[in-house]
C-alpha cells in the first residue's frame, strides 16, 4: 500500500495502556508507531518528518492535544492530525477541530474507523 519508508504515526496519549495497544494496532497495519506520554515530550524531540500523522489525545493533562496542532501551526508544521476524545462532543469542539484542519473521533471508537483515518490522513 505505501511506497519506500513505512508511514510513521505519533501517537500521544497520558494513558500508558492506550499508548501501548494503539502502538500495537498500528504496527499490525504496517505503521510505525512512535509513542508519546505528554504534548510536552512530543514537543521535546524534533517535528515530525514527512508521511507522517498524529494521534493525539484532546484530553491530556497539561497541553491538551488541541494546543498542542494549536503549537505545532504556530512552528510551520503541518502534519495532519486525528484528535480523539472522550469528552462530550459539543459544537464548540467540533469547530475548534476543524479550524486547525484535523479530524476528530470520539472515544470509544471502532480500531477499524482509527485505521481508516490514519489511512486517508497519510495520502
Amino acid at each position: 500500500m505505501f511506497r519506500g519508508a513505512k508511514p510513521t504515526v505519533f501517537i500521544i496519549d497520558g494513558d500508558a495502556a492506550v499508548r501501548d495497544s494503539l502502538g500495537m494496532l498500528m504496527e499490525c497495519h504496517g505503521f510505525v508507531p512512535r509513542l508519546y506520554v505528554s504534548a510536552a515530550a512530543f514537543l521535546s524531540e524534533p517535528h515530525p518528518e514527512p508521511n507522517s500523522c498524529l494521534v493525539v489525545d484532546g484530553d491530556l493533562d497539561g497541553l491538551n492535544g488541541l494546543d498542542l496542532l494549536a503549537e505545532l501551526h504556530r512552528r510551520g508544521v503541518l502534519t495532519p492530525a486525528i484528535v480523539t476524545s472522550s469528552g462530550k462532543m459539543t459544537e464548540c469542539l467540533r469547530s475548534a477541530v476543524a479550524r486547525i484542519g484535523a479530524v476528530l473521533l470520539e472515544k470509544p471508537y471502532a480500531p477499524a474507523a482509527l485505521i481508516a483515518h490514519v489511512r486517508r490522513a497519510l495520502n
